[in-house]
C-alpha cells in the first residue's frame, strides 16, 4: 500500500458522509473543485483566506539544504487509498521481460504510430 496522498484533478469526483463536514454544504457525491467551492463559501469566497484555494497566498518557503524561496502557496485536495496498490505489468514478447506501465506508454504508443 502507498503511504503517499495523490493530489486530486479538479473533475476527479468524490463521495462523502455529509454528516462529516456539518459546517459545509455539501453533497454526498461531488468533485474535487466542488468540495473546494463549498469550503471557499464557508470561508467566505470575498475572504483573503479564500485566495488559499485559488491563486494562492504569498509565503517563503524553507526546505532542508535549501534556502529561503519566495512564491505562493495554495491548498489542494489529495487522496490517500486504504486499498493495496496493484501494480500492472506487460511482458515485453521480444524479450521475455516483465517490466512495469508507465503513464507515458499511451504516449509513446501515439508516438509510433505518427512514425509509421
Amino acid at each position: 500500500m502507498s503511504h503517499q496522498f495523490d493530489r486530486l484533478d479538479e473533475n476527479d469526483v468524490i463521495s462523502i458522509n455529509p454528516e462529516n463536514f456539518d459546517r459545509l454544504d455539501v453533497s454526498k457525491t461531488l468533485t474535487a473543485v466542488e468540495l473546494i467551492e463549498a469550503i471557499k463559501d464557508y470561508i467566505g469566497a470575498d475572504d483573503p483566506d479564500a485566495k488559499l484555494f485559488t491563486a494562492g497566498i504569498e509565503a517563503k518557503v524553507l526546505r532542508p539544504g535549501d534556502s529561503w524561496k519566495k512564491g505562493k502557496i495554495r491548498v489542494a485536495i489529495e487522496f490517500l487509498s486504504d486499498e493495496p496498490e496493484v501494480k500492472k505489468t506487460i511482458v515485453n514478447n521480444n524479450l521475455g521481460v516483465n517490466q512495469e506501465t508507465s503513464p507515458l506508454d499511451d504516449l509513446r504508443d501515439k508516438l509510433k504510430d505518427i512514425e509509421s
